[in-house]
């Protein structure tokens, strides 16, 4: 008797939005899907499309250790191989970030008023790779729900940012973002969309994405090839000196 008591005011009080979840709540989980703070390995294909007819198929191994530290490395075609991006953003106000190229033998820090400058073409700047904690990021302005899914209205809380706000489509089950427009002015400037998601060792991930820059034609399809967690990986592969040691 005792437990269908409980059950009942259970269901009076979520009906009443006691257990409701906020739209930072919402945002929050999706910072938690996208970016777990686990050990990940990572072998991707890129196809860069110009919008001109013309296209590059990249491929790239990623690592990440914890939520805090990112590297990725070209491995072909050949004219690129061994380009490396460093991304370290553990307890620190100004995120380091390297660019390694090594046809010169020597990486690039990537100074903060250049994180805007887009990444070997493929679309994104350096602030979108290592912008991942969207909390810090945006305030929710308002958020609904569409079907099984989360809709936010979000907008920056940084002066210096180069979006104003961003409209994010959260999945109802997994919390990844799946469908994220940034702005500015108000019009949409990128798309990124998650066309297929997976699933690994307990973990959602996005399978294919596609980032699109509306009214150029230009379009980067990036799908996951292999993927593991709880990798283990060593810290000291995060490091500049690191860069270099690529074969």
């Amino acid at each position: 008797m005792k437990k269908l008591l409980v059950a009942s005011l259970l269901f009076l009080l979520a009906g009443t939005g006691a257990f409701a979840q906020t739209g930072e709540d919402i945002l929050a989980n999706a910072e938690a899907a996208a970016n777990p703070d686990t050990d990940m390995e990572a072998v991707l294909s890129m196809t860069i499309s110009d919008g001109r007819g013309a296209s590059e198929t990249r491929s790239v191994r990623m690592y990440q250790r914890g939520s805090d530290q990112f590297l990725m490395r070209f491995l072909s075609p050949a004219d690129i191989r061994g380009v490396a991006l460093l991304i370290d953003v553990q307890d620190r106000d100004d995120d380091l970030i390297y660019l390694y190229l090594p046809a010169f033998r020597r990486e690039r820090r990537i100074a903060s008023h250049v994180k805007n400058e887009e990444f070997m073409g493929t679309g994104l700047t350096y602030e979108d790779i290592a912008e991942i904690d969207y909390s810090d990021t945006y305030e929710v302005v308002s958020w609904s729900r569409t079907g099984p899914d989360y809709a936010l209205e979000l907008r920056s809380k940084k002066e210096n940012s180069t979006y104003d706000g961003a409209r994010m489509v959260v999945d109802g089950e997994s919390y990844l973002p799946v469908r994220t427009e940034l702005l500015q002015d108000g019009s949409v400037v990128k798309r990124l969309t998650v066309e297929d998601v997976g699933r690994h060792q307990g973990y959602w991930y996005a399978a294919k994405t596609v980032v699109e820059l509306p009214g150029s034609g230009r379009r980067t399809v990036m799908e996951i090839e292999s993927i593991e967690h709880d990798a283990s990986l060593d810290g000291a592969l995060f490091s500049v000196r690191s860069l270099r040691r690529f074969r």
